[in-house]
């Protein structure tokens, strides 16, 4: 069966998987076991070498694209936490950027207007944008509420004149930081 497989259904799979609520680092290593047994197909010579992989791009296993810097199972309290007794409402708007996305709160205080696609389904990371190693990563975007939130973002980051998401990003890290850790202990 397994050469018998198409890059529409790993890809389905994935999607489905997201649209599971599973955890970023789930999938990425589930991404990693899809092209890894594409590979081994094609090495048993399952597949045509020039046959479209079943994943183009990707993350890999120890590239994961979500290292998971929020607690997952508290994320909507923490965020309803952040909302009501924080003073900025970026703060939670912060940390809904980690839940949906799984990036780093360097990189979410970084997240260009470029990077958001114009229906939120995908994020492209790029070197300058605080990524681990400067490495450039595609980050896709499975859940309806999750791409409504990036356009949202999307749209009012296009108001800001240097086209970023968050502004005031050299003191946002640390006084961020402090509230979240806040939030964390409060729920």
């Amino acid at each position: 069966y397994a050469r018998n497989t198409t890059p529409e259904m790993a890809l389905a799979y994935i999607g489905l998987l997201g649209s599971l609520g599973r955890k970023p680092d789930y999938i990425s290593k589930e991404w990693a076991a899809i092209k890894k047994g594409d590979t081994l197909m094609r090495c048993l010579g399952w597949k045509a070498e020039g046959a479209p992989p079943l994943l183009a791009g990707g993350f890999g296993r120890h590239n994961d694209y979500a290292p998971n810097p929020v607690p997952t199972a508290n994320n909507p309290d923490i965020i309803v936490w952040l909302d009501q007794h924080s003073p900025d409402p970026c703060y939670s708007e912060l940390a809904r950027v980690q839940q949906v996305l799984g990036l780093r709160p360097t990189e979410a205080i970084k997240l260009r207007v470029g990077a958001i696609s114009p229906d939120g389904s995908q994020v492209t990371l790029e070197r300058g944008d605080g990524t681990k190693g400067g490495r450039p990563r595609v980050i896709d975007v499975t859940v309806p509420e999750g791409r409504e939130f990036l356009v949202q973002l999307k749209e009012r980051g296009q108001r800001n004149n240097d086209h970023h998401v968050f502004q005031d990003r050299k003191g946002l890290l640390r006084v961020y930081e402090r509230w979240f850790q806040r939030a964390c202990r409060a729920v």
